[in-house]
C-alpha cells in the first residue's frame, strides 16, 4: 500500500490568478515582503517550495522508479504544468 502525504496550501485564496483582482499576478509581489521577487522578472508565481514545509517520513518506505526516454510535451497553464496533451495516451503515474 502507498501513501501519499501532503502539507496543502497555508491559504489558497491569498493569492489569485484573476488579473484584475486586488491579489492576483500584478499584485504578487505587494502582499508579502517575501513575495516581492513575484514584481520582478517574468511569469513569477508565490509559490513557495522551500525544504522547512516538507514533511518526510521513513514508513513510505523506497521510491519504486522506472524512468525510460519519452517525447511529451511540458505545458505551462500559469497556475500548473501539465505533462503531455490530452490527446496523448501517457503511462506517467505519480502515487
Amino acid at each position: 500500500m502507498k501513501y501519499v502525504v501532503n502539507g496543502g496550501a497555508d491559504d489558497e485564496h491569498e493569492f489569485s490568478y484573476d488579473v484584475n483582482s486586488s491579489n492576483g499576478p500584478n499584485h504578487w509581489g505587494e502582499i508579502h515582503p517575501e513575495w516581492s521577487m513575484c514584481n520582478q522578472g517574468d511569469m513569477q508565481s508565490p509559490i513557495d517550495l522551500t525544504h522547512k514545509r516538507v514533511r518526510t517520513t521513513s514508513v513510505l518506505g523506497r521510491l519504486d522508479r522506472d524512468y525510460k526516454p519519452a517525447n511529451t510535451t511540458l505545458i505551462n497553464r500559469g497556475h500548473d504544468m501539465m505533462v503531455g496533451k490530452p490527446a496523448q495516451k501517457l503511462n506517467f503515474h505519480i502515487i
